[in-house]
């Protein structure tokens, strides 16, 4: 409760400076129907992975942000300022749209220890569209995706908007992927934690990649639960080992779940991982996670792992 509180004054204020800053509403807007500062420095688009959909048949609609140089929007678990971007899709009947699919993020540490999960530059949210089989050759369907974000740099402003796209049904079909959009599912991560150790020792949480070869730097970025904070994250959510060791409070205790993305950084070049796992009931008397000595016993530093950081 009082990190949404001091979200929410956080907020308020730095709208406040921007629109002091920039001196009353945009001029004009990226779009007719935006609304909003921050669309001076975000433009918005929406398509499709393909140029038609089979009836019964499947796609991939993206929702595109192009960020001004500077500027950053923010991940499904902001950190410890801003908001998520937040995005509706409205389709006919006859048209399912799944959940979105978020793009890991980078850290951005400031202040006195404090860190957001943030986007530079550019980033999609992507989702999957099936169809009824019942729609006919010829039909076309338009999405419409809205919108609200906070774009934030000295100060941070509000933006909204809507972008619409039509697609038709045919009896073929061709893949037709944005670039844009294939460096985005790139960085959407997998589900498989195989690969990774994860447990618990107290109320650390441990993650180690000691087992994927070559694993070099790795980050942690938490999405649940969304109250209880990691208690260092500004130096735990990052690691020049195979091994993060994230301190919790003992308000994890009994929590039903902690959830986030480990990236891994390897000699290909990083890879992203969903993580899920469940926090102890009660501590233990003694024992531990008997987990290996990291191989270098580097001292984790307050590190951003922003693109060109």
């Amino acid at each position: 409760m009082f990190v949404s509180v001091v979200r929410s004054m956080l907020v308020v204020i730095a709208v406040c400076c921007a629109l002091a800053l920039a001196g009353g509403p945009a001029a004009q807007a990226s779009d007719p129907g935006d609304q909003g500062i921050a669309m001076e420095h975000v433009r918005a688009e929406l398509a499709f992975d393909r140029t038609s959909m089979l009836p019964g048949g499947s796609a991939t609609v993206g929702v595109r942000f192009v960020i001004e140089d500077g500027w950053h929007l923010y991940w499904r678990n902001s950190g410890d300022s801003g908001m998520p971007i937040s995005v509706t899709f409205e389709a006919p009947e006859g048209v399912r749209i799944g959940a979105i699919q978020w793009p890991a993020p980078e850290r951005y540490v400031y202040g006195g220890g404090s860190v957001d999960y943030i986007y530079e530059h550019e980033v999609a949210l992507l989702a999957e569209v099936e169809i009824d089989q019942g729609l006919a050759i010829g039909d076309r369907i338009e999405i419409t995706a809205s919108f609200e974000l906070l774009a934030c740099k000295e100060a941070c402003v509000f933006g909204s908007g809507a972008r619409s796209s039509v697609i038709g049904i045919a009896e073929s079909g061709s893949m037709s992927v944005p670039d844009w959009m294939k460096k985005n599912l790139e960085r959407i991560p997998r589900r498989d934690q195989s690969s990774l150790r994860v447990r618990w020792d107290g109320t650390d949480l441990l993650i180690s990649a000691y087992e994927r070869e070559g694993a070099q730097r790795m980050s942690f970025f938490p999405s649940a639960p969304a109250d209880v904070r990691p208690s260092k994250p500004e130096i735990d959510g990052i690691s020049e080992t195979g091994l993060l060791r994230i301190a919790y409070s003992q308000q994890i205790i009994g929590a039903p779940l902690v959830a986030g993305v480990v990236e891994v950084m390897g000699p290909d070049g990083p890879s992203w991982i969903e993580i899920e796992t469940t926090p102890p009931a009660a501590i233990a008397d003694e024992g531990g996670a008997n987990e290996p000595t990291p191989p270098t016993p580097t001292t984790n530093q307050t590190i951003n792992n922003r693109s060109g950081d």
